[in-house]
């Protein structure tokens, strides 16, 4: 791990570190390691996303001092041999608490071993984790674990919000590329369709043009049959023979 840097060739990393994922950000906005790590998993396994559920009573565990039960279990012993000392003196009293002594000495005994059980358990996970045992708390390993719990979870719930939120924006993104195709087409249509009526109008304004020329020509002046061009269509023009003499007309 971090090779080439100040901190290379280390084998793993402290316990604590766990918490600092969530520090360490990604290239992508609002993303973090633990988003990383939670994507990893579920590709791996998608079945390991559920651990946190195997811990329901870390919290609770998180919140028990073993210190305390240790000073609280030796503040329970010196009352109990104090209570013993004074029914030693008393005959009466000692017959009376015989009962209760002998049940408190069995339950601080059955504590004693529960106690015992819980120091060993401590040292194995201080030793799991690569911890000193003299400095291990066990109370800070089960914090450290359940906040990491809730990030991860937290992280789980990120990640299917943001691939929601992705995928909504891709389908808003193609709706929008598709209005904007049909609104190009449609104004590509209308130009079309402009450009083939300015076309008509041009050809239409060129053939009426060609008829006029045509009613003016001097071949049909002369013509007493010939009516105006203007008056007249191009199918009465086309009709009226050729000017000849005998009507009257200037032999040019």
């Amino acid at each position: 791990m971090n090779a080439g840097g100040y901190a290379g060739s280390a084998v793993g990393f402290r316990m604590a570190s766990l918490l600092k994922l969530v520090d360490t950000k990604a290239n992508k906005p609002g993303m973090n390691l633990m988003h990383y790590v939670v994507m990893q998993v579920e590709k791996i396994d998608s079945n390991l996303l559920q651990f946190p559920q195997q811990l329901k009573l870390i919290g609770a565990a998180s919140r028990i001092n073993k210190d305390d039960l240790e000073a609280e279990f030796q503040k329970e012993v010196k009352r109990v041999q104090a209570a013993t000392v004074d029914a030693e003196k008393q005959e009466d009293l000692k017959t009376q608490m015989d009962g209760f002594l002998k049940a408190a000495v069995s339950s601080l005994a059955e504590m004693e071993q529960n106690l015992e059980a819980l120091n060993a358990g401590s040292d194995a996970v201080a030793q799991f984790f690569c911890e000193d045992p003299s400095k291990f708390k066990l109370q800070e390993c089960f914090s450290i674990f359940n906040s990491f719990c809730e990030k991860f979870m937290r992280a789980i719930q990120e990640n299917k919000d943001r691939i929601a939120a992705e995928v909504k924006k891709k389908n808003r993104l193609q709706v929008a590329a598709k209005r904007r195709s049909t609104a190009t087409c449609s104004f590509r249509d209308r130009e079309v369709k402009g450009m083939e009526l300015e076309s008509f109008l041009h050809n239409f304004a060129s053939s009426r043009s060609s008829r006029r020329r045509i009613g003016k020509s001097p071949s049909n002046k002369g013509s007493p049959n010939s009516g105006s061009p203007n008056n007249g269509s191009l199918s009465e023009i086309s009709s009226v023979g050729e000017p000849t003499a005998a009507h009257g007309g200037p032999d040019r």
